[in-house]
């Protein structure tokens, strides 16, 4: 999946689930207390917590032009939604247009989905 605004990411970002996850995610930030995204190896790592809730200092790098890879715990890949026909796969969903945004407009908290496609829609409707 590759998405985001102006400049390119100089290396992808791989989401990392716990094993059989599905549901929403939201990465919110706390400028005080979010983690810091690791960017120590060949990609940025996002590692999600079982709850979907991850707080997080800003939300910079998904401003950049990125590629996405996610995968679980146990190295299984999850198929990104954009890249596949079959809607009842359970797959990894952007959800750009329904992130919250403060008064300044900068993000302050951005969604995913890990679901078919129908769940998702669901679970958009309700945000």
């Amino acid at each position: 999946m590759l998405i985001g605004c102006e400049q390119e990411l100089d290396k992808p970002i791989l989401f990392k689930l716990s094993n059989g996850f599905r549901g929403l995610i939201a990465l919110e930030v706390d400028r005080d207390r979010g983690a810091r995204f690791d960017d120590g190896g060949p990609v940025y790592e996002i590692t999600i917590p079982s709850d979907g809730i991850l707080a997080v200092r800003d939300l910079a790098i998904l401003e950049f032009w990125h590629v996405v890879f996610v995968e679980y715990e146990n190295g299984m890949p999850v198929p990104i939604a954009g890249r596949l026909e079959d809607e009842s796969i359970v797959a990894f969903h952007s959800l750009p247009f329904v992130s919250h945004h403060k008064k300044n407009g900068k993000v302050e908290r951005q969604y995913y989905f890990v679901g078919t496609k129908a769940e998702c829609n669901v679970a958009r409707s309700k945000l």
